[in-house]
């Protein structure tokens, strides 16, 4: 699909479009889109002339895939993007494929996940937001100010300067965004327990209906299928295994490496190509503080980036989109959505947040402690295989889970008395 560019406007002239979404990625994209078809006026500001591959999420969990259902891109995710729905979690311990996990046995709302080359998906998405109307600038730069109290951005590309006065600015441009750092907000990311590294591969030849995930002592192997035998590895490691690994001559080849030995022998064969840029990134969860506003809002990684580690961050945007355009949509009182907005996000980021906290100890430390928490983890699950709901946040989402030392303690089984934990 070509990539749309700037729609040519009239130079130097001033607009007041309803919406101004600085941003036309996976966020923006979906947001132009689900409000274009409520008539809302929208301009969408891209400041790359083409999507580049780079390390992402590329996984959607499906609480992820119900919100795409509930937005009504679903199937343009499918169709547009070729995402590969996968019905089942498959596991690999010891060298051993476990009996696969079938989401639809538990969760038959939410029956499947999503793998989607992330390029691939911000061009759906911004392919369907120009079909349905949404004027793109892009390439283009953007600046901010403020004009009598609004908001006043002033967009260069090559269609020229036009000035924007929209009701309101979006801010979808990502981790290091710069509408957040205009409306005031700030990121402080927690600390990072351990990294994760990425890789795009071909030619793996694994059955695409599924997310793979192999153990190993120290860390595990995450991978997610694609179209055309092309598979994104995720490695999450310790941090100074991460930074040996990243500056050995091929890391790309030590990703699969950690994959094929984590496996029954022989699953993966030779004949594999990396296809993509491979390296790591902290695990640390970023959260974000912004000032009230009545005309600034802030969605995606731009309101903050869960540990991607454990994999929400494109469905966390599909959720930051809904309940955005939720409020958007049900009445004409836009001044209050940004409040309203962020403190709903807070709510449930911090969910995520603390969830993937109370796991990092599990993915990559070792040594007796750790198994016997281990080991309490596994005896919690059998008298409660859904942790006070918490085990089931890949299917759920974390909507009606309330973050207390309570659900900590027993999330990690650390309310079990010694002889009903079976540990020493």
């Amino acid at each position: 699909m070509p990539e749309p560019t700037s729609r040519i406007v009239n130079p130097l002239a001033t607009t007041t479009p309803d919406v101004a979404i600085v941003g036309a990625g996976v966020a923006g994209g979906a947001l132009a889109i689900v409000l274009r078809q409520r008539g809302i006026d929208v301009h969408l500001i891209e400041r790359s002339n083409s999507f580049r591959d780079r390390i992402r999420g590329e996984t959607i969990h499906p609480w992820g895939a119900t919100e795409l259902r509930r937005l009504g891109l679903y199937d343009l995710a499918i169709t547009q993007a070729e995402a590969q729905p996968q019905y089942l979690w498959q596991t690999y311990r010891a060298r051993e494929a476990q009996t696969p996990y079938h989401w639809a046995d538990d969760f038959p709302d939410a029956p499947n996940g999503l793998g989607v080359n992330h390029v691939a998906l911000q061009n759906a998405l911004l392919g369907e937001a120009a079909r349905l109307g949404a004027v793109i600038h892009r390439p283009a730069t953007v600046s901010f100010n403020r004009k009598g109290g609004q908001p006043l951005l002033t967009v260069t590309s090559a269609a020229g300067d036009l000035r924007l006065e929209p009701r309101l600015v979006v801010g979808a441009d990502g981790q290091n965004s710069a509408t957040r750092a205009w409306a005031g907000g700030t990121a402080r990311p927690d600390p990072a327990h351990h990294h994760l590294g990425g890789a795009l591969i071909r030619g793996l030849g694994l059955q695409s209906d599924r997310i793979h995930q192999a153990f190993f002592d120290g860390g595990f192997v995450f991978v997610s299928p694609q179209a055309d035998d092309v598979a994104r590895l995720y490695l999450v490691v310790s941090s100074p295994t991460a930074m040996e690994i990243q500056v050995s001559a091929e890391p790309a080849g030590r990703f699969v490496e950690y994959f094929r030995d984590a496996l029954p022998e022989g699953t993966i064969g030779p004949c594999w190509e990396s296809v993509g840029p491979a390296g790591f990134f902290p695990n640390a969860n970023v959260p974000v503080s912004i000032p009230s506003s009545r005309d600034v809002v802030l969605i995606g990684d731009a309101s903050g980036r869960n540990d991607p580690s454990q994999g929400h961050g494109l469905s966390l945007t599909f959720h930051d989109v809904r309940i955005l355009s939720d409020m958007l949509l049900e009445r004409d009182d836009w001044p209050s959505v940004p409040d309203r907005f962020h403190a709903a996000k807070r709510r449930y980021f911090e969910t995520l947040r603390q969830h993937a906290r109370w796991n990092e100890r599990q993915a990559t430390d070792t040594g007796p402690e750790i198994d016997d928490l281990r080991a309490r983890i596994a005896r919690s699950r059998e008298i409660d295989p859904t942790a006070g709901g918490f085990a089931a946040i890949f299917a759920t989402g974390p909507a009606g889970l309330e973050v207390t030392e309570e659900a900590r303690l027993h999330y990690l089984g650390l309310d079990l008395t010694d002889d009903v934990a079976n540990v020493a």
